[in-house]
């Protein structure tokens, strides 16, 4: 699955899935959706994220893997 469909995928069908394995791309959905998100539907996953300094999305994407960090510290570690 790609990153975008991945970030869907945690966004509309969190309750079925427990590993994330975004490699590069963000989406629009702002951190502090995807924190009410996780908080309402379910608190125990994994998000693996990776993507290469080089990769044309590396930006977007590292900014986005922090805001969901620090959006929701006890949730995204």
């Amino acid at each position: 699955m790609g990153s975008v469909n991945t970030w869907r995928t945690f966004e509309n069908a969190l309750d079925y899935f427990y590993y994330f394995n975004p490699m590069s791309g963000n989406v629009g959905t702002p951190a502090r959706v995807f924190a009410k998100i996780a908080e309402q539907k379910q608190q125990d996953f994994l998000i693996y994220a990776v993507s290469g300094t080089d990769d044309f999305a590396y930006r977007a994407f590292k900014q986005q893997v922090l805001s969901l960090s620090s959006q929701a510290p006890r949730i995204f570690k």
